[in-house]
């Protein structure tokens, strides 16, 4: 019941009309429940999300951008995979997109070797149609790459950059209270020599 074959022999997947018949609920309700708004009694949610179960209903990620605005995709600029610090800060981006019911596209951009290299990765990622991308270390420190970001028109959040933007958004780490907390902690538990890598 969950797909059907179309006489070019395609596969025609569940729609959202057919889950909300199968829930007996509206369309709208449907809605609610995919975009996780708190206003669907818990019963209701229960038979929305079973007749999904039972259909392998899955949202056209394209309908809903058009209706809703928004791409449902964040990008992330990097140019060091092999870094163990970006591994941790992937899979929390990618974590709170899920949470937030959008998807991260990453871009290797490790090649930077001239300007123009910089012009070509704008030129991909404002075709792509992000709604914003987080901008990695040491990459978030690269004024050539943020003004023609700027310039684009692209939405970013700065990882970590060694000075706040003058316009846009950034978040870092403050390395000086956290130096003094890890400093205080060994000392609380009798440490005198204390050294740091």
């Amino acid at each position: 019941m969950s797909e059907k074959i179309t006489k070019s022999g395609r596969r025609q997947h569940a729609t959202i009309k057919e889950v909300a018949e199968l829930a007996g609920v509206s369309q709208m309700t449907v809605s609610r429940v995919l975009n996780r708004r708190d206003v669907v009694r818990e019963t209701t949610r229960a038979r929305v999300e079973d007749a999904i179960r039972e259909l392998k209903y899955r949202p056209n990620l394209l309908a809903r951008s058009l209706a809703g605005g928004s791409s449902l995709f964040i990008g992330m600029i990097f140019n060091n995979p092999s870094n163990s610090y970006l591994s941790e800060l992937l899979i929390g981006a990618m974590n709170r997109c899920r949470e937030a019911g959008h998807h991260l596209v990453l871009e290797d951009f490790s090649s930077y070797q001239d300007p123009s290299d910089v012009d070509e990765l704008v030129g991909r990622v404002s075709g792509a149609g992000l709604d914003g991308i987080l901008v990695v270390p040491p990459l978030s420190e690269d004024d050539l790459l943020l003004s023609r970001l700027e310039e684009a028109g692209i939405p970013c959040v700065l990882i970590a950059p060694k000075t706040p933007p003058k316009s846009g958004t950034s978040l870092a780490i403050d390395d000086e209270a956290a130096a003094k907390r890890m400093t205080e902690y060994l000392i609380a538990r009798g440490h005198t020599r204390i050294g740091f890598v």
